[in-house]
């Protein structure tokens, strides 16, 4: 994109929905911060009210800052330990190339608005046709986990 792009942060939930947010400027941990308070604790609780989830994320600054650490331990957010230099076996991963094929399938953008419209569009219909398939994408997490502690840490094919 010529003149600059989006960036969306997204969160998929073990049900199959994915949410997307747009985001505004440079995203410090404050920022951050409020996204947590503001949009994910309040969906996590309505679907998870005994808490029973493990929120993950990957090692960036501001996942991992002190600002957002005090946040998610006083929300009682468990978090997912994510080692550093670890293969990414973050599902959001599979989700963001679900995303992007939907979206610039054979698509070019000039408008910001437009690709954001886009990205909405693709997530909506991954939301009410393709939620099954990112429910199997969670069972199998922990087999793959293990296959991962089995090949030593080394990457291994979706």
């Amino acid at each position: 994109f010529r003149s600059g792009g989006i960036m969306v942060w997204g969160m998929t939930m073990s049900d199959g929905e994915i949410v997307v947010e747009k985001l505004e400027g440079k995203v410090d941990s404050s920022k951050y911060v409020s996204l947590l308070k503001y949009r994910v604790k309040p969906r996590l609780i309505s679907k998870y009210p005994n808490n029973n989830f493990l929120f993950q994320q990957d090692n960036c600054k501001i996942h991992v800052s002190k600002e957002t650490t005090k946040y998610l331990k006083s929300a009682k957010i468990n978090t997912f330990e994510w080692p550093s230099m670890s293969p990414d076996m973050n599902i959001q991963e599979n989700i963001w190339q679900l995303i992007s094929e939907i979206v610039y399938d054979q698509k070019q953008f000039n408008d910001i608005d437009l690709l954001w419209e886009e990205v909405k569009k693709a997530v909506d219909k991954i939301n009410s046709t393709k939620k099954d398939m990112i429910k199997n994408i969670y069972s199998k997490y922990n087999s793959r986990l293990l296959k991962v502690i089995d090949n030593k840490g080394k990457d291994i094919p979706y």
